[in-house]
């Protein structure tokens, strides 16, 4: 309803309430005293009762079967260029299980951020393996790897989510669009991975919409699900399934993944979107409109997260109006002190 600024409104302001209530019991006498409670809990009751009134309310676009791969590969060994075949050789392999096991019709498989660790148009051979293998099963597959475009000074690497549909690469690439200052960045003063290109990428500048299964698609990358206008963005493009990849890796067993999974739940909710993330070694899970966890993997597993579902979407208040309660509370506090200002200056004037 209120987006993630409101909810931190809400909690600040019930705090405030709470203070007042339990410092000035005293001088607020019984209707005040009511009158606070009330309003504290009106502030918890609205959103569990709006709640209850939209949770049923969606748009089912299709059924879809999802696996997202977790390899659970440490970052030092992530980067290193003998490791190189074994990690890509580990992604088939656990693709190879869950397509055996499921099959790869209406299938969507996704590999983390930076699967493959090399650019991926610098390694002909393991390119050429990756489309006969996508090619022999069929594969719908979204996975990560840096790329390059141009040559010489030039050149600038891209952070990029590739797609394969039907086992075919297809021309529409995302390109990272909000980069990671310190690590990603060109202004980095210490490049945090090392991937043959200096430590630092290029930011993209388009959206790039993908029809999956008959689903419209969009991938975001890492902390990009932390960045509520690029989501709003995208959900204005009529796109029902977000797919977060992240690699996690950097952060080992620390509370970072946990906090990127709170924050797909949190966008899941704000715009009535479904998610799937998938990381290299921190939690994957897959994420239903209401923000709610349908599976999980924990960290550092090598497992296969896999889920046949409803594809749903709706339209929310906050996806339509974005920050109107942040808006009108700002416009109320003004109109507060401007208000009592002026009464200040009048009980002043005639010495009230």
């Amino acid at each position: 309803l209120t987006g993630g600024y409101g909810l931190t409104f809400i909690t600040v302001f019930a705090g405030s309430l709470l203070v007042v209530l339990l410092y000035y019991r005293e001088k607020l006498k019984i209707k005040g005293t009511i009158f606070i409670s009330t309003l504290i809990l009106s502030l918890f009751l609205f959103p569990v009762l709006y709640y209850n009134i939209i949770k049923d309310s969606y748009s089912i676009k299709k059924n879809i079967l999802i696996s997202a791969v977790h390899p659970g590969i440490k970052q030092k060994e992530r980067w290193k260029s003998q490791f190189y075949e074994t990690h890509f050789n580990i992604y088939k392999q656990q693709t190879r299980l869950t397509i055996q096991k499921y099959g790869s019709r209406n299938h969507v498989v996704i590999w983390p951020e930076t699967a493959l660790t090399y650019p991926f148009n610098s390694k002909p051979l393991l390119k050429k393996k990756l489309l006969e293998y996508a090619k022999d099963n069929s594969l719908n597959l979204v996975f990560g790897a840096p790329q390059y475009k141009g040559i010489g000074v030039s050149r600038r690497y891209y952070n990029s989510a590739f797609f394969m549909l039907s086992g075919k690469m297809h021309a529409v690439k995302y390109n990272k669009k909000y980069l990671l200052p310190f690590a990603e960045k060109k202004v980095s003063i210490v490049g945090l991975q090392k991937s043959g290109n200096g430590g630092y990428y290029t930011a993209g500048d388009k959206l790039a919409v993908q029809m999956i299964n008959g689903v419209k698609s969009h991938v975001v990358i890492c902390y990009e699900i932390g960045v509520s206008h690029l989501i709003k963005k995208i959900k204005n493009k009529g796109v029902s399934l977000l797919i977060n990849i992240s690699n996690d890796a950097w952060f080992g067993d620390g509370s970072e993944s946990a906090q990127q999974l709170s924050l797909m739940s949190l966008r899941c909710m704000e715009y009535g979107l479904t998610a799937v993330r998938s990381t290299g070694y921190g939690k994957a899970a897959i994420v239903n409109i209401n923000g709610k966890m349908l599976a999980k993997t924990g960290i550092n597993e090598r497992v296969i997260l896999t889920k046949e579902m409803q594809v749903k979407t709706r339209n929310t208040v906050f996806s339509r109006y974005g920050l109107w309660f942040i808006l009108l509370s700002v416009l109320y506090l003004l109109f507060y002190f401007l208000f009592n200002s002026k009464m200040l200056k009048i009980m002043k004037k005639s010495h009230i």
